[in-house]
């Protein structure tokens, strides 16, 4: 496996969010400031952990273009990700 950000799969980021919303709900009857509003903050990176970044081929050598779609990392969003990895691809443009 290579190495980078391991992202848990949907079962577990569900699991994740019921749990962040019952200690929620209870902090709520006990200590109704602070640590809600901690566990609020946490519900949309949750949601953010579900939407998968775009992840491009790296240009290789001298070329200044992705070997997937032919983008400068420089035009790709800066949410996207590179690798140098094929198998990790997955622009639309991946010719793998």
């Amino acid at each position: 496996m290579a190495g980078g950000i391991v992202i848990p799969d949907g079962d577990r980021l569900e699991q994740l969010r019921f749990a962040v919303q019952g200690a929620r709900h209870e902090a709520a009857q006990y200590q109704p400031t602070t640590p809600v509003i901690a566990l609020d903050e946490l519900l949309p990176l949750i949601d953010r952990l579900e939407e998968r970044p775009v992840v491009h081929l790296c240009p290789l050598g001298h070329l200044a273009l992705t070997t997937c779609c032919g983008k400068t990392p420089f035009e790709l969003p800066h949410e996207d990700r590179l690798t140098l990895h094929p198998e990790l691809a997955t622009c639309g443009g991946a010719e793998r």
